[in-house]
């Protein structure tokens, strides 16, 4: 199982080093950090193998015949790793987790039990990022966008709005404000 200064080293490896704060989750394997650009989770996959909807990264380490890991490489590190043979072992897929700070983190609280006070938040934000229904919305919205579509609204101010095309519309659609954007809505006809 992964220490807390090799999951430390993990999470600024890829969200930045300094100023590292760690926010203890009382779960074996799981372990959150604030780093200087970003933060989130870090799961040991070998702990929790079959962590729904997230996927594993792989690293590599060093076990010795125990299987207590001595040397942890993060699978986005450039360092190289030595060891010696037969007393310790390298392990190339080594499985864990990033579970971000923004949206990712529902998936810990959720599926692991990580911090029950905040599970209602939790299922809000997976229902609104990672549920199959905004997911096809975000979709739809992304094509739409992409091809021009001109029903798509994409900005909006007191003025009018514009739609995905480039065209600019005035005034605003009937039951918008510039405090009610419209492109709130993923699709919105036009006048």
């Amino acid at each position: 199982m992964l220490t807390h200064s090799q999951a430390r080293n993990a999470a600024e490896a890829l969200w930045g080093r300094g100023g590292t704060q760690s926010i203890p989750t009382k779960t074996p394997g799981a372990f959150y950090f604030s780093c200087s650009s970003h933060g989130g989770f870090i799961i040991d996959g070998t702990v929790h193998p079959n962590l729904p909807e997230a996927k594993a990264v792989y690293g590599s380490a060093v076990t010795v015949p125990s299987g207590r890991i001595v040397k942890f490489r993060p699978p986005n590190s450039r360092r190289t790793m030595s060891y010696r043979p037969p007393l310790q072992m390298l392990i190339d897929d080594y499985p864990i987790y990033y579970l971000e700070e923004d949206v990712d983190w529902c998936l810990a609280v959720i599926h692991l039990g990580i911090w029950p006070h905040r599970l209602s938040e939790a299922q809000r934000v997976h229902h609104e990022w990672l549920s199959p229904v905004p997911m096809a919305k975000r979709k739809l919205r992304a094509d739409a966008r992409e091809n021009g579509d001109p029903d798509l609204i994409t900005w909006a101010n007191r003025d009018g709005y514009g739609t995905a095309d480039g065209q600019f519309h005035s005034p605003l659609p009937p039951g918008y404000s510039a405090s009610n954007p419209p492109w709130r809505s993923y699709y919105v006809a036009q006048p």
